[in-house]
């Protein structure tokens, strides 16, 4: 069984849960994050400095639009829950309560459990279970309650902010992976930053060019290598997809972005578009796992893939 401790998680209050050289850091007043990942004490996720313990309290708003114009798009870090669609977010904006609120935290049966507010945007709730194995495996569980009196067509979308250069892999066939320059004019076209390697394509995140990709995979599977120090890190995230492009809000099960402004890249996953009843909900889980490898005589990321996934996997 993990350990769970109070901690100060980069200067917010937060619980660490920890097993054997695994530390997990969750700060539940800003977003409900899982804002740390640590392996004996290096830290894997990426935390905005200018961002590191501050806390939020948004005011009741008769303008959502003109007030989120104001406070702007707010980089934090860690892993965080957002509601898809993006197009319906009010000033291209995640909605505040969910993405900076203050979450409750307890712990039931074994399991951190983190509670949004209900988001006075869209009526929504968020409510994550995170727990840590005895191997170190990562688990989430992230639910949307519609607290409405309407039904509500929303997807659950997870992304995980990663200090660059890294490189992403998914499962995948290289036409299904598209540039997002298609529909958002202001990215440039980064179609040639995707490489094949047969079965899996490679999304190098290490440029200072923004871009984003995503697509559809062929099995719930998302892969980061990372070198660090004298050897390479291996992350993987698993998780239920679907193959039909139509069950989701970005018609993508997986998103990658590279940030041209900070030195961090996003590996996003989605779960498939639900139509949420009143006082419905649904839910997403997903598990991540990380190894290392030492560099030996290779230091090309490529040749560590598929020892990692045979690692990772087991």
């Amino acid at each position: 069984m993990y350990n769970i401790t109070e901690d100060n998680i980069f200067g917010w209050r937060g619980y660490r849960l920890s097993s054997g050289d695994i530390s997990i850091g969750l700060v539940p007043d800003i977003g409900g994050r899982v804002m740390s990942y640590q392996i004996k004490g290096e830290e894997l996720f990426y935390v905005h400095p200018p961002e590191e313990g501050r806390r939020y309290d948004i005011p009741d708003q008769q303008d959502w639009t003109a007030f989120k114009i104001s406070f702007g798009f707010h980089i934090i870090g860690g892993d965080k829950v957002w509601v898809a669609p993006e197009w319906a977010w009010v000033a291209r904006i995640p909605p505040l309560d969910l993405d900076l609120g203050h979450y409750t935290f307890d712990v039931k049966d074994g399991v951190c459990v983190m509670t949004s507010p209900v988001c006075r945007e869209t009526g929504i709730k968020v409510i994550r279970f995170i727990s840590l194995k005895d191997d170190g495996t990562l688990h989430l569980r992230e639910e949307l309650h519609n607290m409405t009196t309407q039904s509500l067509s929303k997807g659950i979308w997870c992304v995980v902010q990663i200090p660059k250069p890294f490189d992403a892999y998914v499962p995948a066939e290289l036409q299904q992976i598209r540039s997002y320059h298609l529909q958002d004019p202001s990215l440039p076209n980064a179609e040639q930053e995707v490489f094949s390697l047969g079965a899996w394509q490679k999304i190098p995140v290490h440029s200072s060019v923004c871009f984003k990709f995503g697509g559809m995979i062929s099995d719930g599977r998302m892969i980061v290598l990372k070198e660090h120090k004298d050897r390479m890190l291996g992350m993987m995230w698993s998780f239920a997809v679907s193959r039909d492009p139509q069950a989701y809000a970005h018609a993508s099960s997986i998103e990658v972005f590279n940030s041209s402004l900070f030195p961090y890249g996003e590996v996003e996953m989605h779960a498939s578009l639900s139509e949420i009843a009143p006082l419905g909900s649904v839910s997403f889980e997903r598990t991540l796992r990380v190894a290392s490898m030492p560099f030996g005589t290779k230091k090309c990321a490529d040749k560590f893939l598929m020892p990692m996934i045979d690692i990772l996997d087991k």
